[in-house]
């Protein structure tokens, strides 16, 4: 019996670590979304964005402080990050709250890799 105790502890462990590393983070930069996909650069990194009803929700918010498609907006939000297995950016971001959108204050909005 505590043959099959021990290890049962170390999978439910196990299983419970991998539950946290996918913790909700607040991350704040400039968020961009075109017809063929969304990203937010942040001061550090550039993560690729799950398209879901909150990222459009997030473009549709951010269009009232474009003056063209490609003009980024700052937002703050928060999210799940997983490594990304699609050709791009390594991470992937999947929202599940916008805190906040406005006009960017950054005069150079490029996205750097």
């Amino acid at each position: 019996m505590k043959k099959i105790i021990l290890p049962l502890l170390f999978i439910i462990a196990f299983s419970c670590k991998n539950e946290n590393s996918q913790e909700i983070q607040t991350l704040s930069g400039e968020f961009l979304y075109v017809a063929d996909g969304a990203v937010l650069q942040t001061k550090s990194e550039v993560y690729a964005v799950a398209i879901n009803e909150l990222t459009e929700e997030l473009a549709n918010r951010s269009r009232t402080f474009q003056t063209d498609e490609f003009d980024m907006t700052s937002v703050t939000v928060k999210g799940i990050i997983t490594p990304n297995n699609e050709e791009g950016w390594k991470n992937l971001l999947k929202i599940t709250e916008i805190i906040s959108v406005k006009k960017s204050d950054t005069k150079n909005t490029s996205i750097i890799d």
